[in-house]
């Protein structure tokens, strides 16, 4: 927007909190990005506040397939026994991208620790 836009986007009505950031967003070219990411704040409740203790979600790859770091080794391969019902639980919240895997990688345990995390091992 330019200068004079804004100019006379200022003397009109003000423009809500949340269409500047839906602009601003889109400008930055992150607005996609941004709903990718939408789940986030529903991790507790798509997966359990337990698992959501041990598990961080990373990072989407190509566009449909969810990383989560987990604890240790075992959990990585306990939650991908569950997959299924974990995919199910984020379709249900439907909010972000519309992810079709998940893998489960184990983390560096200290990571965790410093949450007050401990591994099961």
């Amino acid at each position: 927007m330019n200068l004079a836009a804004w100019r006379m986007r200022k003397s009109s009505t003000p423009a809500s909190s949340e269409s500047l950031l839906k602009m601003v967003t889109k400008k930055l070219h992150i607005d996609k990005k941004l709903e990718q990411y939408a789940f986030l704040p529903h991790w507790p409740e798509i997966v359990g506040k337990d698992i959501a203790a041990i598990s961080k979600p990373e990072r989407i790859i190509r566009g449909k397939v969810l990383i989560v770091r987990v604890i240790d080794p075992v959990w990585a391969s306990e939650l991908a026994m569950a997959k299924e019902q974990i995919l199910d639980n984020l379709a249900l919240v439907n909010a972000g991208a519309a992810i079709e895997d998940i893998r489960f990688v184990s983390g560096n345990p200290s990571d965790f620790s410093k949450a007050g995390h401990t591994s099961r091992k």
